[in-house]
């Protein structure tokens, strides 16, 4: 409960402080401005997506490449069953690479909106809502939309991830008692 109510009186000091002060929508440029640039920083995501795919296409890959070179048919279910679930995932992350890219666009596209809104009305009284939501919107939300879309890259990517991780040891071992 202590916790709550600091919580609360901090929301309240930093509401009262907000409201004491006269804001302009010139002084919000510079959040407006690094909101922009993480609304582009959102594009990283596909970054993030597209190498963890890679990673796992090469070590499917190799691990295909090790079952066919070394004719180890007890194998070769392990490699198959690998690439389709690694379509299936690449499949589902781009949907979700396109979806995060088309709302990217539209946030950022309000974010320039609002920058060039602000150039133009610089001192514009607004409130402390306002400001509050602006900060909100170009602060907190790039970053969130960041965090959820990272997870669940990692979610799509996980199962596949320690299954190659198996099928390499299985590979491996069938290769050491080939060899012995």
């Amino acid at each position: 409960m202590n916790v709550l109510s600091s919580f609360v009186d901090t929301l309240w000091s930093f509401w009262s402080a907000c409201n004491a002060e006269a804001h302009t929508l010139g002084g919000m440029l510079g959040v407006l401005s690094v909101g922009a640039g993480l609304y582009l920083g959102l594009a990283v995501v596909q970054v993030v997506g597209a190498g963890r795919m890679a990673t796992l296409r090469r070590r499917v890959g190799s691990i295909r490449n090790l079952v066919n070179k070394n004719s180890l048919t007890n194998c070769s279910h392990v490699a198959g069953n690998l690439e389709a679930k690694l379509l299936t995932a690449e499949i589902g992350l781009e949907t979700l690479s396109s979806s995060l890219f088309a709302a990217s666009l539209v946030l950022l596209s309000a974010c320039l909106t609002a920058v060039f809104y602000s150039t133009m009305l610089q001192s514009q009284a607004i409130t402390c809502a306002i400001v509050t939501g602006i900060g909100l919107y170009c602060l907190v939300l790039p970053l969130v939309i960041f965090i959820f879309s990272s997870s669940i890259i990692r979610l799509k990517t996980r199962s596949v991830a320690k299954e190659v991780k198996e099928a390499s040891t299985t590979v491996k071992a069938a290769l050491a008692n080939r060899h012995s």
